[in-house]
């Protein structure tokens, strides 16, 4: 029997969905074992829509991120780099500079999704 593309992408769909099922069972069998593994769930989960959203994102656990990073208070300094980057083209981490490290964090942030969007 031959297989077309089509038939070829929806074999992965539904062998990538079956082990996204057996990864959430295995995972909730872990969690039921260790106390502190939801809030690490919900906390990865966080990083993880952080690193897709333009604006700071909060844990279940109060935990802020932007761009995948930790903020330190509100993300303003994170923010404010970000976006002083984007308005000054800046493609190059060594050009990041500034008085506050979340400044610089955010800068250096927007330098890395630049590059990464320039290898997609």
């Amino acid at each position: 029997m031959m297989l077309t593309t089509v038939g070829i992408v929806v074999a992965l769909m539904m062998f990538n969905h079956e082990r996204a099922e057996v990864r959430r069972i295995e995972v909730r069998q872990q969690c039921e074992q260790d106390p502190t593994c939801v809030q690490r769930l919900e906390e990865n989960l966080a990083w993880a829509r952080s690193r897709k959203e333009y604006v700071p994102i909060e844990s279940a656990y109060g935990t802020q991120y932007f761009r995948g990073e930790v903020c330190t208070n509100d993300c303003g300094g994170h923010v404010a780099g970000y976006e002083w980057a984007d308005e000054n083209r800046i493609d190059d981490e060594l050009r990041c500079g500034g008085n506050s490290d979340s400044f610089i964090s955010g800068c250096q942030s927007y330098v890395k999704d630049l590059k990464a969007e320039s290898l997609e």
